[in-house]
């Protein structure tokens, strides 16, 4: 009970919204809403949530409206008026990774690949017990990288990472990821994160010059 309960997840589904609850690493929780309905009240949706949530101390909410044509950030909501953080740290596998709150239309972490992470360390895991290089390589090349999560999983894991992703602002964002989790896990290499490499590119213009190349 107690692994479920820290454990983040999609927390509600309704009509009018889903949201998100993410596990903080420092106990607390944080939830992100995606709003469909576009008549519902912001600020009196937060403060039902705030209320109805019990699994824990809930740090923040933040939220996006999912509009016909496009969708809007939320402006992120404290309890009883509190300021939020413009960043927190989600804790998952014990890594952590980082959630920005402010003027996003997600926080920067996708729950629904929880169990491709999971599967990508037990992967990496098993070829490491076995002696064998993974795909013939001590290398992980990450496509349409987003934040880098992935590309941490394996990082934490001894392998040399590349990722590849079109916006500066993701690559900066796993930059901060990597740093983070390098601290975590220093000293279990002694000095050594593994090489870390952020290539901004199209993903697929650079499979084509690397297939040349």
């Amino acid at each position: 009970m107690e692994a479920r309960l820290h454990r983040s997840l999609r927390w509600k589904t309704t009509a009018d919204f889903e949201a998100d609850a993410f596990f903080l690493e420092k106990g607390d929780w944080f939830v992100f809403v995606y709003l469909k309905n576009p008549n519902r009240d912001w600020d009196q949706l937060a403060a039902d949530i705030f209320k109805s949530f019990k699994r824990g101390e809930l740090r923040g909410i933040g939220g996006a409206r999912k509009l016909k044509d496009k969708s809007v950030p939320l402006p992120p909501v404290g309890k009883d008026g509190a300021k939020v953080p413009e960043a927190v740290w989600v804790y998952e596998g014990g890594l952590q990774f980082r959630l920005e709150t402010k003027d996003v239309l997600n926080p920067g972490f996708f729950l629904d690949q929880e169990c491709n992470r999971l599967k990508l360390g037990e992967l990496i895991g098993e070829h490491q017990q076995i002696g064998k290089p993974i795909a013939g390589s001590k290398k992980m090349l990450n496509l349409f990288s987003f934040t880098g999560a992935f590309s941490v999983v394996a990082s934490c894991m001894g392998v040399e990472t590349t990722s590849v992703d079109v916006s500066a602002r993701y690559l900066e964002w796993e930059k901060r990821n990597q740093g983070q989790n390098a601290e975590i896990k220093k000293g279990q290499w002694g000095a050594v994160y593994p090489t870390v490499k952020l290539m901004r590119d199209d993903a697929r213009e650079y499979v084509r010059k690397a297939l040349k190349r």
